[in-house]
């Protein structure tokens, strides 16, 4: 099984404006700029990206391809691989005959984590091939966004958004692998205390 990410987020969780606000960096002109601005971006992906990791969790709306080899048996149940799963594209597969097909007989149930797809009541799986990732499921995941207008912030809890600050701070102040002169320590448990509430169960 793979996932990869078909549409990457359109936005981060959190602004270059409000990096720059915590980390006290003063920005000038018109429009207003700061010389770490592209190297603060860098950092705000990075700390969104463990964020993510450390929750299990997608942040902002992002399009997933989730390949693999067969169904599984029957009607049984299909677990997301990522969350929150906010909507199914297309499954794509390759039948028996090495010819490609779409599957839509399908129902889905939408969970904060574990979010399952099945098919629809009276149908089954299809028979595929059964090669090497013969089988696309698209989908996204994420908070869902606000509209008119779109807004993929809105609905990130504000303590998702003050732990991705906390490590661009982190990153920001510690730019080697290795510190001199300090005892060496983990990323910031505040970082941790303030993602724990949203990590997916079992992690």
């Amino acid at each position: 099984m793979t996932v990869t990410v078909k549409t990457a987020p359109p936005v981060e969780p959190v602004t270059l404006a409000e990096a720059r606000s915590h980390l006290r960096l003063v920005a000038s002109g018109s429009p207003a700029s700061h010389p770490d601005d592209t190297y603060v971006e860098r950092l705000i992906a990075a700390a969104r990206n463990n964020a993510e990791g450390y929750m299990g969790r997608t942040i902002i709306e992002t399009e997933y391809e989730w390949k693999f080899n067969q169904f599984p048996s029957l009607d049984a149940s299909l677990v997301f691989p990522r969350d929150t799963v906010l909507s199914v594209q297309s499954i794509a597969y390759i039948d028996d005959n090495g010819d490609s097909q779409s599957f839509t007989d399908y129902s889905t149930s939408f969970a904060d984590y574990k979010s399952i797809i099945v098919p629809s009541y009276g149908n089954e799986w299809p028979v595929v091939r059964g090669h090497l990732n013969d089988i696309t499921i698209t989908f996204k995941a994420g908070y869902a966004a606000d509209s008119s207008p779109t807004d993929y912030r809105a609905n990130v809890p504000e303590a998702i958004k003050q732990a991705i600050l906390l490590l661009v701070g982190h990153f920001y102040e510690n730019r080697e692998q290795v510190m001199t002169d300090v005892r060496p320590e983990q990323l910031p448990m505040g970082f941790q205390w303030l993602l724990h509430p949203y990590r997916v169960p079992g992690l």
